[in-house]
């Protein structure tokens, strides 16, 4: 099946959004639970970083699915540069590695 470019435009346009409301609000996350319990302490330079970590991913994502065609290797290569911010922010958070 094939898909025209405007059709892939306009899907394109829908999953943009989607994909930084989604790193907006789990950067938004620990804020909120600031407020409710003392155990999440970030400071600035946390969300800093988080912010940083969520733009590279959220460009990487973006850029994948503008220039992959292929379904599998774009899925593929989604999931591994999500992996890759997981390992960094684990590493971040209690330095395993």
């Amino acid at each position: 099946m094939t898909v025209s470019t405007s059709s892939r435009a306009t899907d394109l346009g829908r999953w943009r959004l989607a994909l930084w409301a989604l790193l907006g609000v789990l950067l938004l996350l620990p804020a909120i639970a600031m407020l409710f319990t003392d155990e999440v302490r970030w400071t600035g330079a946390d969300f800093i970083a988080a912010a940083a970590i969520f733009a590279v991913v959220g460009c990487a994502i973006e850029l994948i699915v503008r220039f992959i065609d292929q379904a599998v290797l774009r899925m593929a290569l989604v999931c591994g540069v999500i992996l890759a911010a997981l390992a960094i922010w684990a590493d971040g958070a209690v330095g395993i590695l």
